[in-house]
């Protein structure tokens, strides 16, 4: 079945479009606090699902699942305030505000209800209902957040496109002797985790700066 699915994707040109994180991890309330949920959130409504076990010092573990968009239709920017290089940029993510995305996200977690279905939580007790789209939808809008891989903050591409700020040969435009080399960089992110492609990217990098070339 999975090398039926793998063709069918070839085929029709398509990539994944959602990742599931499975997190194993050692919880307490200011772990959920990355997540948007309130201490009282945890204490009545989380902290009952979980385990403790002796060998870790009496802990608390449980296994988060984060449905993942690969390809967000939505797209924030960041600029710069002033020529002041100590005030902050602005931050605009513009997260959610197409509405594709939420609708994919709640595809996301409908598929980890199905995966779960004995660990659902009693969700109706912080006011939502996980077989509505829409509670899904306030669920998502409320408790989203950035996962681990953000990139395209100084978007790399040819010179004379107005819209990048890194040369292929991953120079800095306009500032002499500077070059960029991380996930900021590329123009649009990839299908899962960019760290492999993080790798091979500064191997080029590492290449062109003892060749001294310009081109990748």
């Amino acid at each position: 079945m999975v090398r039926i699915t793998i063709l069918i994707l070839v085929l029709l040109n398509q990539s994944p479009d959602t990742q599931i994180h499975f997190c194993p991890l050692t919880a307490d309330e200011n772990l959920f606090k990355n997540f948007n949920y309130k201490p009282k959130i945890y204490q009545q409504h989380l902290k009952k699902y979980m385990k403790i076990y002796p060998q870790t010092g009496g802990q608390y573990w449980l296994t988060v699942c984060i449905p993942t968009l690969l390809y967000p239709k939505s797209h924030g920017g960041i600029t710069l305030a002033s020529n002041d290089p100590f005030q902050h940029p602005l931050i605009d993510p513009k997260y959610l505000t197409e509405h594709e995305d939420v609708e994919r996200l709640v595809s996301g977690c409908k598929l980890v209800e199905k995966i779960y279905p004995s660990l659902i939580c009693e969700m109706n007790e912080i006011d939502v209902e996980i077989d509505q789209n829409e509670r899904w939808e306030s669920y998502i809008r409320k408790f989203s957040i950035t996962i681990y891989h953000p990139v395209g903050t100084y978007k790399m591409g040819r010179e004379q496109d107005s819209t990048t700020v890194v040369t292929p040969d991953t120079r800095v435009k306009g500032v002499q002797g500077l070059r960029v080399v991380d996930a900021s960089i590329l123009p649009k992110i990839v299908s899962g985790n960019t760290n492999i492609l993080l790798i091979a990217m500064a191997e080029c990098a590492a290449d062109l700066i003892k060749n001294g070339s310009k081109q990748l």
